[in-house]
């Protein structure tokens, strides 16, 4: 595996490492600490805004196009933390960005393409 690399979007910095197909570990730090967050997944990148809830107007740098959450956590008491999963293939090349609920709106790491 690679080292993971983050990728600068103001204090929340979104990495990730690994092959697709495969074993990948998405990472961040730079989060406000043991606040709710979700790491959403998309075809491609655009400006989708969250209609409702928690973090309702938030802009993601995401499409609607195949928008999903994929993984719903905290973000650790230091603010950084990690999650690894094995990725199949409809899953390579597609776009992530994670959200945390710490405000209104939300704030968003930056947009991360799998491998």
């Amino acid at each position: 595996m690679d080292d993971v690399t983050f990728f600068e979007a103001g204090g929340l910095r979104l990495g990730v490492a690994g092959d697709c197909p495969g074993r990948v570990t998405v990472s961040w730090n730079g989060a406000t600490p043991s606040r709710p967050m979700g790491i959403a997944l998309a075809n491609s990148t655009g400006n989708f805004t969250i209609p409702g809830g928690a973090c309702g107007g938030t802009t993601l740098g995401l499409s609607n196009s195949g928008l999903q959450l994929a993984y719903s956590g905290n973000t650790g008491a230091g603010g950084s933390g990690q999650v690894s999963s094995n990725v199949g293939t409809a899953a390579c090349g597609k776009y992530i960005q994670m959200v945390v609920a710490d405000g209104n709106p939300c704030t968003t790491s930056n947009v991360v393409q799998l491998p």
